[in-house]
């Protein structure tokens, strides 16, 4: 659980910080676990569910 937070939102670890997925490709996050990726970057997100064996629930949203 931690491992995943970590890897998509970033942490702070003493005076370093740490990026997660959502903030290198400026994402979105909307709550403790929605958060939302440009379609570009959307193979990254899923592989980091992958690698962990979580199944996310994915909706695709349109912001114009």
């Amino acid at each position: 659980r931690v491992n995943i937070h970590r890897k998509l939102f970033g942490y702070k670890l003493g005076k370093r910080e740490y990026k997660g997925l959502v903030q290198k490709v400026n994402g979105i996050k909307y709550g403790r676990g929605a958060f939302c990726v440009p379609i570009e970057h959307y193979k990254e997100t899923l592989k980091i569910f992958r690698d962990l064996r979580i199944t996310p629930q994915i909706t695709e949203i349109w912001i114009g």
